[in-house]
């Protein structure tokens, strides 16, 4: 915003430039000034509305920042931990794990590179079921879900509640509920820095 109305501001001045330049000029001398003002306001506009936000962005990723945060950013130890878990105890499951919400698998994603099931987005969406899960636990296909912690859950704990928001349960798709109410949580054993993350999913518990 601020380089468009920059850009706005520059051609409003070299308009009005170019106007006042028009009254006292005329004829080939007019033409030639124009053939030197408006090409170079051309140039300074795209300047302002190119160059400057490329630089900026440029600067914000050297500085590993970002205006829309760090969703699913874990340290690299905690990070490597949760993956040689994973692999630790996978099998022959067809996804290293199930995800909610989507941003949490990016990093596992490009750590690992195996394909891994979401359940939902950030904004709730539903994009498996719980029968859905539960059948691809049954299948072998999936053997862990990794989920957005739980505020004070406690660790080796099956039956972890929804997360409470305003005093009522929060939304979840159908299918976190049922990883939390299914699955023991071995947060900590993939050393995780808090409960209610990490969860086994077992094919005698998807039978249930």
């Amino acid at each position: 915003v601020r380089q468009l109305l920059l850009a706005l501001a520059l051609m409003a001045g070299v308009t009005t430039i170019a106007a006042r330049a028009g009254r006292d000029l005329r004829g080939p001398r007019w033409v030639r000034a124009r053939r030197v003002l408006l090409p170079g306001a051309f140039a300074a506009t795209l300047a302002c509305v190119f160059v400057v936000p490329t630089i900026t962005a440029a600067r914000l990723a050297s500085a590993g920042a970002s205006d829309s945060g760090l969703p699913g950013v874990r340290s690299p130890s905690e990070l490597a931990a949760l993956t040689s878990y994973l692999k630790a105890h996978q099998g022959r499951a067809k996804y290293e794990l199930a995800v909610y919400p989507a941003a949490l698998a990016g990093p596992v994603i490009v750590h690992d590179d195996r394909p891994v099931l979401v359940l939902g987005t950030i904004k709730r969406q539903l994009l498996v079921t719980a029968d859905q899960l539960a059948a691809a636990v049954r299948a072998g296909e999936v053997r862990y879900a990794l989920l957005k912690p739980v505020p004070g859950a406690r660790c080796n704990a099956t039956g972890t509640p929804a997360p409470a928001v305003g005093g009522k349960p929060r939304a979840d798709t159908s299918a976190v509920r049922w990883a939390r109410m299914h699955g023991a949580d071995v947060s900590r054993q993939a050393g995780l820095d808090a409960c209610g993350q990490l969860y086994h999913l077992t094919r005698g518990a998807a039978h249930s």
